[in-house]
């Protein structure tokens, strides 16, 4: 009994302090495509773990013969392939959802406007 015990702490141990990403992961440059200005454009989104152990990085892409760019960052660290975002530039802010494939290859996901409308916004490393 007090073996299966002392597993089950392991275990719930394991699962509730485990990192919510590792940074050798995450960590790169993914080019993709985005909806801005009302068409796709190229976009190259760069990513990284921060001290607190979420996902943030950078984003830029053409907008009107321009390079804009913008902050992205996890809302709260969490685990799993499906993460939230807040993303942020000179356009407005609002939240992003991502959806990883297994070793954080690509990304499928949508950012979404002040109107709640969603925007795709793709990744694949670069």
């Amino acid at each position: 009994m007090r073996i299966i015990r002392y597993l089950a702490f392991a275990f719930l141990a394991l699962v509730l302090y485990a990192p919510a990403a590792n940074a050798a992961e995450t960590d790169g440059r993914f080019c993709g495509r985005m909806w801005s200005g009302g068409k796709i454009v190229d976009v190259v989104t760069t990513l990284e773990i921060d001290a607190d152990r979420r996902i943030v990085g950078t984003y830029e892409f053409p907008e009107q013969g321009v390079l804009e760019k913008g902050t992205i960052q996890e809302m709260l660290r969490s685990r799993g392939l499906t993460r939230r975002f807040l993303w942020k530039d000179r356009f407005g802010s609002d939240r992003a959802i991502f959806t990883f494939t297994r070793g954080f290859k690509s990304f499928k996901g949508h950012w979404y406007d002040s109107r709640g409308r969603a925007r795709v916004w793709t990744g694949t490393r670069c």
